[in-house]
């Protein structure tokens, strides 16, 4: 008899206790049917009258809208900070898409293991890319069988560093010559030269250089030598290394100091008498004598005409002091 008392009292017990959802922390009192209850995340309240309500507002109840019906046991929890939540329950559950491509993958969408393996091999095969860890500087480079890639490092005329620089300073495995990196300009003002001959082709117009200096030149046609300069007048400063010089009536012309193959010849007009007189050369240099016997005065000596009609004279630098008279008409003085 006192056993069956015993099971009686368990089962009362049960049927007495309140039903509290998973997750909360225990029933409360509710204020009214809920009214403005204040709980927790899924904590449950329950009326007087024995209604049971659950806090469904992931930021805590204060109010009768975060509260929801936990009638009997079918609790429903509409989505207010529940992720993935369809606004009717807990959440709908992700499905899980086999699709290789995960083109139509969704965000309420999973894809299967297989599928993501396969959609990886499709976008870059793992046969074609084996796990070798590459060194500074190598990139990967299809192998002699052409069926995967593999690391290695530029060689020969190239090098690149991690950083992706790419130096070259060979051809063919030849270093390349100064002339190679010569600077020539924006405009290719400056044209680099190896010791050797440079050579024009094509149709191309290089224009004409201002000025040039050409050293142990031959083969030029005759047409491209330049005339001998002539000047006119009654005084002027020659100018080498040869030049012609006309009188038109007494004048005194200034040769330079001679150097080696300099040539003047200086001649008075047609038909005039007058003098000419070559300066003073300076230098310690000196005319030779019409006689080819004897030199003027070093630095300070003149050479002077006898001022007929048709003088004339022609001097050859000897050396840096010394003017040769290789020709002459009229009297000339060496003073």
């Amino acid at each position: 008899m006192g056993r069956l008392i015993a099971i009686g009292l368990l089962f009362a017990g049960i049927a007495a206790a309140q039903y509290v959802p998973a997750g909360s922390s225990g029933s409360i009192a509710c204020v009214s049917a809920p009214g403005n209850t204040t709980g927790s995340y899924r904590q449950a309240c329950q009326t007087s009258a024995g209604a049971l309500w659950a806090c469904n507002n992931a930021a805590g109840c204060t109010v009768a809208a975060d509260w929801v019906s936990a009638a009997g046991s079918a609790f429903t929890f509409p989505g207010s900070g529940i992720p993935n939540s369809t606004g009717v329950g807990w959440g709908a559950s992700f499905t899980l898409d086999t699709d290789s491509t995960m083109a139509a993958n969704s965000d309420t969408s999973i894809p299967s293991q297989k599928a993501a393996k396969t959609a990886l091999a499709l976008k870059a095969p793992l046969a074609l890319y084996p796990n070798t860890t590459p060194s500074a500087g190598q990139i990967g480079v299809g192998n002699a069988g052409g069926t995967a890639y593999a690391p290695v490092s530029l060689t020969q005329d190239c090098t690149i560093a991690s950083t992706g620089v790419v130096t070259c300073l060979k051809t063919n495995n030849v270093a390349f010559g100064t002339a190679a990196v010569v600077n020539t300009g924006t405009s290719g003002a400056t044209l680099g030269l190896l010791n050797g001959n440079l050579t024009f082709g094509g149709a191309n117009a290089y224009g004409t250089p201002a000025s040039i200096v050409l050293t142990n030149a031959t083969g030029l046609p005759a047409a491209q030598v330049p005339t001998t300069p002539l000047a006119t007048g009654t005084g002027a400063t020659l100018v080498g290394p040869r030049e012609y010089y006309v009188c038109t009536a007494a004048c005194a012309p200034n040769p330079p100091v001679p150097v080696a193959g300099y040539e003047f010849c200086i001649v008075m007009t047609d038909n005039v008498a007058a003098v000419i007189t070559l300066g003073a050369l300076g230098s310690s240099a000196m005319y030779e004598t019409t006689a080819r016997t004897s030199y003027g005065t070093a630095g300070t000596g003149t050479l002077v005409s006898g001022g007929a009609v048709g003088d004339k004279v022609c001097l050859l630098g000897l050396n840096s002091t010394h003017y040769l008279t290789v020709s002459f008409t009229g009297a000339w003085v060496a003073n």
